[in-house]
């Protein structure tokens, strides 16, 4: 069987690094604004095995990307609950949006923290 070398012995590290940063965000939009897709949760999930990899010794950015992903499944969860929720305005089902109204609010002011924690390992040219 043939081995890979690493990203960072065939010069494609930068690059990796680029896309993982790329499909953060993209993550980020899609819980902030909308429903993630099962195959956006798994696109996310190869990112972040990925980012153990390429950004092992930034416990903090790793951290950051273990956060996105458990507060992207906690609205997820609130958005299943909130849509099996049917009849007229319905107290619970309000408190649900609500709840998922903040996470998502929490994604879309996360951008500067994602890139200031991507900062280190990228260029922003």
């Amino acid at each position: 069987m043939r081995q890979r070398l690493p990203p960072e012995e065939t010069g494609r590290a930068p690059e990796a690094k680029n896309s993982g940063y790329e499909a953060v965000l993209d993550f980020m939009n899609s819980v902030a604004f909308g429903d993630p897709t099962q195959k956006e949760v798994v696109s996310f999930d190869l990112t972040c095995r990925e980012a153990f990899f390429l950004f092992r010794g930034d416990q903090k950015l790793l951290d950051f990307l273990a956060l996105l992903r458990r507060k992207g499944e906690g609205c997820n969860a609130l958005h299943a609950q909130a849509k099996g929720i049917q009849g007229p305005p319905n107290p619970q089902r309000t408190e649900l949006v609500r709840q998922m109204q903040q996470v998502k609010d929490w994604f879309i002011s996360q951008r500067d923290t994602a890139r200031d924690h991507f900062a280190r390992h990228i260029s922003f040219r």
